[in-house]
Parts: C-alpha cells; sequence; structure tokens
C-alpha cells in the first residue's frame, strides 16, 4: 500500500497533542476528543484522500478477488487433471483390458486354426494309410485267387484223369475231388475277384479325389477356403468308403441267383468225380461175374 500524504499542520498538531497527554496536561477524555477533532479535520481538509482509499480498498478487493479466482481456477484444474488422471488410467486399463482380450482371441483362433490343420493332416495321414490297406487287401486277395485257382485246375484236372484210371483207389480220387471242390467253393463263396475288383476301384477313386484335393483342380478349383476344400474333401472320402464297405456287405449276402450259380459251379468243377460215383460198385460186379464163370466151368477131364 502505497504512503498517505497528511498536512504538516496535522502532523503538528498531533505531535503537539500527544506531548499535552504524555505530560499529563490534558486527560484522557479530552485527549480523545481533541484527536477525533484533529482527524475531522484533517479529512474534511482532504477530500480526495477518501477516493484515493476506497481506489486502494477496490484494487485490494480486486486482487484479493483475482487471486481467489486463481485459487479456484487451479484447484479445478488440479481436480481436472487428478480426474483426466484416473480417466486416462481406467481407459489405459480398459485398452490393456481389450488388448488382452483380443490377443487371447488370436491365440484361441491360432491354436484352433493349428488344431484344425492337425485334424487335416491327421485324416491325410489316415487316408494314406486306408489307400495302403486296400491296396495291401487286393494283394493279399489277387495272391489267394492265384493259388486257389492253380489248386483248382491241377486238382480237377488230375481228379478227371484218375477217375479214368482203373488202378487207382477211390479214396485218392476222392480227396483230390474234394480238394478241387474246397478250392472252387472258395473262388465262388468269397467272390475273390469282385473284392479285388472293388479294393482296386476304391484306391482308384481315393487317389484320385487325394490328387484333387491336393493340387486344387477341378472342383476344388472354384474353392475359396481351406475348410470348405476340406469338408467337401471329408464328404467325398466318406462317400467312397461307404460304397466300398456296403459292395463288402453285398459280397457277404448273395442274392438266391447267385446262390444257384455258385452250386451250379461248385458242382460242374468235378464232373469227372460224379460220374465215377454214379456207379462206384461197378468194378465189384465184373468181378463176380468172372468168378461165377470160372466156378460153373467144368473141371478138365483126367
Amino acid at each position: 500500500m502505497t504512503d498517505i500524504p497528511f498536512s504538516k499542520e496535522y502532523l503538528h498538531d498531533l505531535k503537539e497533542l500527544n506531548k499535552e497527554h504524555e505530560e499529563k496536561r490534558i486527560t484522557d477524555k479530552e485527549f480523545s476528543q481533541r484527536i477525533d477533532a484533529l482527524r475531522e479535520r484533517e479529512v474534511q481538509s482532504n477530500e480526495s484522500l477518501g477516493r484515493l482509499l476506497l481506489l486502494q480498498k477496490l484494487k485490494e478487493a480486486e486482487k484479493e478477488i483475482e487471486n481467489e479466482a486463481k485459487k479456484k481456477s487451479q484447484q479445478n484444474k488440479q481436480e481436472l487433471a487428478a480426474k483426466n488422471q484416473v480417466e486416462q488410467a481406467e481407459q489405459d486399463r480398459q485398452y490393456r483390458k481389450q488388448q488382452q482380450e483380443k490377443e487371447n482371441e488370436e491365440r484361441k483362433s491360432q491354436e484352433k486354426q493349428i488344431q484344425r490343420e492337425n485334424e487335416r493332416h491327421n485324416y491325410r495321414y489316415e487316408i494314406n494309410n486306408y489307400i495302403k490297406d486296400l491296396e495291401n487287401n487286393a494283394q493279399k486277395w489277387q495272391f489267394r485267387y492265384t493259388w486257389l485257382q492253380i489248386i483248382l485246375l491241377v486238382f480237377s484236372a488230375g481228379t478227371a484223369a484218375m477217375a479214368s484210371i482203373d488202378g487207382v483207389p477211390r479214396w485218392i480220387v476222392s480227396i483230390t475231388g474234394l480238394l478241387a471242390t474246397i478250392a472252387g467253393g472258395l473262388l465262388t463263396t468269397f467272390k475273390i475277384q469282385d473284392r479285388i475288383y472293388a479294393s482296386r476301384k476304391a484306391v482308384t477313386e481315393v487317389k484320385l479325389e487325394c490328387q484333387k484335393y491336393d493340387y486344387h483342380i477341378e472342383e476344388y478349383d472354384s474353392i475359396d477356403t481351406e475348410e470348405e476344400a476340406f469338408i467337401k474333401f471329408s464328404r467325398s472320402l466318406n462317400a467312397i468308403q461307404g460304397q466300398e464297405m456296403l459292395q463288402e456287405v453285398e459280397l457277404w449276402n448273395p442274392k438266391k441267383g447267385e446262390k444257384s450259380t455258385r452250386d451250379d459251379t461248385q458242382r460242374a468243377s468235378l464232373p469227372q468225380k460224379v460220374e465215377y460215383k454214379e456207379n462206384p460198385d461197378e468194378p465189384q460186379d465184373k468181378e463176380a461175374e468172372l468168378v461165377k464163370k470160372d466156378s460153373n466151368k467144368e473141371p478138365p477131364q483126367p
């Protein structure tokens, strides 16, 4: 606050009054009355001083209000900064949570993708094993078919040949005929030729479907995603496997016409054996007649 200009007369009278009061020349009451009068005179002589004091007080009030406003503004800024900090921390937490959830979803998606790829690879490996099993099965049936045909031809021809020879025992002819019958029965009962054809057909169809799937050709060329291609591939292979199983069931359950044909084939495999069995006692009858003729002859005269 700046110094207020007082008149010299006021200062002089004030000093004299205080001096008299100190010297006890006036009482306190008189001192109070005279100093009030002196102050009133000074105020009246300096009317501009009141305006100066009012301006000074207004400036002080404005300064105080300004400081209070600044303080409140600073406080609001601090509160706003704290609130923003809390909100920023919450946003950071939400962002980290979203990022964590996104990473978890991506990780789960990658795990599912890896799992699906492993399933596709395992299924492809199973199909390769299935192809090998079909090829091995076809080779086994081909091996059996070849040897059964050899046995059938050899023993059928042997039976027919031995049946035409008089000195061959019947039990040998029966055994060779039985072996030929068994071989023919196995060929017709198990339908080995049909099984070989079914196995090789299934192998060809499965290999063709695998090639189309591996190289994305023909109907797989227009498929965009690997999942759709795999679904179509698995459906096609399931259909082939189902058809192969159905043929297997049909081979084990022949129709009536097929049964009669099979029986006729078995009976026709040994024609000489049947003819030989129709007259099993013919050699014995011939021997009996010879013995009878010899006994009826008269003995020679001496």
